[in-house]
C-alpha cells in the first residue's frame, strides 16, 4: 500500500452497541473491541480526503451501495 497506494479506500464501521447486537446474534464469542477502537485510531490518522468512511448503523444493504456509488462518482467527477 506504500508503493501502489489506492485511489478510494471506503471504510465501513459502525458503533460499539451495533457491534456488540451484530456478534452475538452471529454466535461469535467474546467481542474484540478493543482491537476494533485501535483499528478506527489507526485509520483515523490515515485517511484523507479521497477515502470514505460510511457508518452502517441501520441502513440496508441497497442503500450502502448507493452511498459508495455515488461518493465515488462524485469524487471522480471533482478530478
Amino acid at each position: 500500500l506504500s508503493k501502489y497506494p489506492p485511489e478510494n479506500i471506503i471504510i465501513l464501521d459502525t458503533s460499539n452497541y451495533v457491534l456488540r447486537k451484530r456478534w452475538s446474534l452471529r454466535g461469535y464469542g467474546d467481542p474484540q473491541l478493543n482491537y476494533i477502537m485501535l483499528q478506527r485510531k489507526i485509520l483515523a490518522n490515515n485517511i484523507n480526503n479521497s477515502h470514505i468512511i460510511l457508518n452502517t448503523d441501520n441502513l440496508s444493504i441497497n442503500i450502502i451501495i448507493n452511498i459508495i456509488i455515488n461518493n465515488i462518482i462524485k469524487q471522480n467527477n471533482n478530478y
